[in-house]
């Protein structure tokens, strides 16, 4: 059963994560699965600290920080060059959607070279429906790759066995290969969160 386990991800709260005891229970566990550290990242020093205590890795998030990402591939890569040991970076996001958020964060781990993501946001939300019609098409004519239309017209991520494709993004500056003006939505100052159950 855990050939079938990619990784377990961060399975202790972080206050112990990090301690010389868990070091000592996970560098002695041999035939374990990749166990990686999540929240415990939230130092430029962590994922270094967490593969000196037995872990396989971590995982990427924008929110953790873009250039921290890369740093953490690059010291992951290192080990993997210097040993037969397995390592993981993962890449997952919760409720990260378009038009511009889910792009940015879609490039950064097409730049790490990341395969496999966890990408569940999504599913929170009827695709894009919820924009305008015109920026909805907008998104189709530029990300046609990622974005297809739903049966009841509105665009949506196009998901196929799991899958997606984003060369777009990868193409495109910034991952976004199209113009959006800010001013055309409300400024949070403006905005009112009570407006969305009127």
């Amino acid at each position: 059963m855990i050939d079938h386990v990619a990784y377990v991800e961060q399975p202790l709260p972080r206050e112990r994560a990090l301690t010389d005891e868990t070091r000592e229970v996970l560098v002695a566990w041999d035939d374990g699965p990749p166990v990686i550290i999540d929240e415990s990242d939230d130092r430029l020093e962590s994922a270094g600290r967490a593969l000196e205590c037995g872990y396989a890795g971590t995982s990427h998030k924008n929110c953790k920080g873009v250039f921290k990402g890369v740093i953490n591939a690059c010291l992951i890569e290192k080990r993997r060059r210097e040993t037969d040991r397995d390592y993981v970076l993962s890449g997952e996001d919760l409720t990260t959607i378009g038009p511009v958020e889910l792009l940015h964060d879609l490039a950064v781990m097409g730049t790490l070279g990341m395969d496999h993501i966890e990408r569940n946001g999504h599913h929170y939300y009827r695709g894009l429906s919820f924009l305008p019609a015109d920026l909805q098409e907008l998104l189709l004519e530029a990300h046609g790759d990622l974005y297809g239309r739903h049966e009841e017209g509105f665009a949506t991520l196009d998901v196929e066995d799991g899958r997606m494709r984003f060369d777009s993004v990868i193409d495109a500056p910034f991952g976004r290969d199209f113009d959006l003006d800010p001013a055309r939505f409300t400024p949070l100052e403006e905005w009112e969160p009570e407006s969305m159950y009127a």
